[in-house]
């Protein structure tokens, strides 16, 4: 897919990679037909071909996401990225928290400090008690293509 501009600002996806964007915001040519003669509503290999090929309708683009981690992955607005102990990234139910060093668990802003060993968030180490350490979720996959805005079109 290629990501192309939209008259509002935003973007929107050609279904075709490496296609041509056109000046009228609302189609696209894929790069075989790379040429955009909005007036005939043609794809054309050049400027000089009478003929071509149906201008294709651009489809709207996914929103961004709210939080996106390192590893192009997201997480709700409202939640954490983590690092997994495989290297991708895992979201923690709770924006600001705390990600722990079992990468498995986090712990939530108010109870900043992971006890691994007991299981629990503290307010601070030195504290006997606290709260259940909350599991990370899965975080949503990257998507293939990225457009500016953070928006993004399937493949």
């Amino acid at each position: 897919a290629t990501c192309c501009p939209t008259a509002t600002g935003g973007y929107g996806c050609c279904p075709s990679a490496g296609a041509t964007c056109c000046s009228d915001h609302e189609h696209c040519c894929p790069k075989e037909y790379p040429v955009c003669d909005v007036a005939q509503g043609l794809c054309k290999k050049s400027g000089a071909d009478v003929f071509g090929i149906s201008m294709m309708k651009k489809e709207e683009a996914t929103p961004a996401p709210m939080t996106t981690c390192p590893d192009g992955s997201s997480c709700s607005s409202d939640a954490t990225c983590c690092p997994t102990a495989t290297g991708g990234y895992g979201c923690c139910p709770s924006a600001g928290a705390t990600c722990c060093s079992d990468h498995e668990h986090c712990c939530p802003k108010e109870y900043p400090v992971c006890d691994v060993a007991q299981g629990l968030c503290k307010k601070s180490g030195a504290d006997v008690f606290g709260i259940s350490m909350m599991k990370k979720e899965e975080a949503t996959p990257a998507p293939m293509t990225t457009c500016p805005d953070g928006s993004s079109c399937s493949s």
